[in-house]
Formats: structure tokens, sequence, C-alpha cells
């Protein structure tokens, strides 16, 4: 299980890394190139797109653990998290951007905020499977 990790991760690094090409790496040219008429100053693209690419990152990972869950068929445990999902994507986002106001690129933050929730829940999630699935075998031994 261990490998199997560790390739799923290797391809979400890749991929993250991918990414960060034009979201880090050159944010002016690629906002400007995908929103041409929209003026906006250089140091809040770059927030902007640094926040929409720590967003991607996590969203992105949460699909190695996801993936792990939906082997084990644990299907309460995505029903739960597919409650919560609701609850801070729409509760959550509806309090931060029409009660605090929040700005663009505190958006991404929050944003990002409910994905490494996501992220370390599928992961607590996917560790604990794997316990249990150790523990079972160790006493069939």
């Amino acid at each position: 299980m261990a490998k199997a990790f560790r390739s799923g991760l290797l391809l979400v690094l890749i991929t993250i890394a991918f990414f960060s090409i034009p979201l880090v790496l050159f944010p002016t040219i690629t906002f400007h190139y995908l929103f041409p008429k929209i003026v906006m100053d250089d140091p809040m693209i770059s927030k902007v797109f640094l926040g929409v690419w720590t967003s991607f990152a996590f969203y992105t990972f949460v699909y190695v653990p996801i993936s792990y869950i939906l082997a084990y068929k644990d299907t309460k445990f995505s029903l739960f998290m597919g409650v919560v999902n609701w609850i801070d994507g729409y509760l959550l986002m509806y309090i931060a951007i029409e009660k605090v106001n929040i700005t663009a690129d505190q958006f991404w933050l929050v944003l990002t905020l409910m994905h490494v929730i996501r992220a370390v829940s599928f992961y607590w999630r996917m560790r604990w499977l794997q316990s249990k699935t150790f523990s079972v075998h160790l006493k069939a031994s």
C-alpha cells in the first residue's frame, strides 16, 4: 500500500508542479493572457494566482486518500464528508463573502483552508482504514 500511495503522491506532485509554472512563475503573463480586458496591479495578480495554486494543490492532493477510501468501500464516511463539504463549501463561503466581505486574494486563502481541512480528514481516514486492515491481517497470522 505504501508503494501505491507514493505513486499516487508522485503523480499529484508532478501535476501540481506543472501548474505552478503559469500560476506561480508567470502569474502576470498568465493573467493578461486569460483576462486581457481586466486591469489589476501585479502584486494583486501574484497574490490571487498564488492562492489559486495553493487551493489547486490541496484540492488535487485530496484524490490520493479518496482513492483509498473508495477502494475500501467506505460509503458512510464518503456520505459524511459530502455533507461536511457542502457545509464548508457553501456555508463557510457564504459567511466569508457576504458577511465578512473578503477580497479576491482572501477568497482563495479561505478556499485553500477548506481544501486543507478536507485533505487532512481524508488522509486521517485513509490511515485509520490502513491500520484497521493491518491489525486484521496480524490477527489472522
